[in-house]
């Protein structure tokens, strides 16, 4: 399977500099379905991290990593 990131998002992606995400990264060109679960599910559960305040204020960072995430869901769906 191949995912094609926004580079926008992939430039967001890469700037959070968080190893589970690089390792993802460094495949996205030929991953299978099963580590593309791993990672939608773990990409989610990081753009919760990056939710701001208490009323959970989204930033740039939360919403690439979601965005990415939906996209997954729907390559794997």
């Amino acid at each position: 399977m191949q995912l094609k990131i926004d580079e926008k998002d992939l430039l967001i992606l890469k700037d959070i500099n968080d190893p589970k995400i690089n390792k993802y990264l460094s495949k996205i060109e030929n991953i299978n379905e099963n580590e593309a679960i791993e990672f939608m599910e773990y990409l989610y559960d990081k753009s919760n991290e990056y939710l701001k305040g208490e009323d959970y204020t989204e930033t740039p960072e939360s919403t690439s990593l979601e965005k990415v995430a939906d996209y997954i869901y729907d390559k794997t769906n």
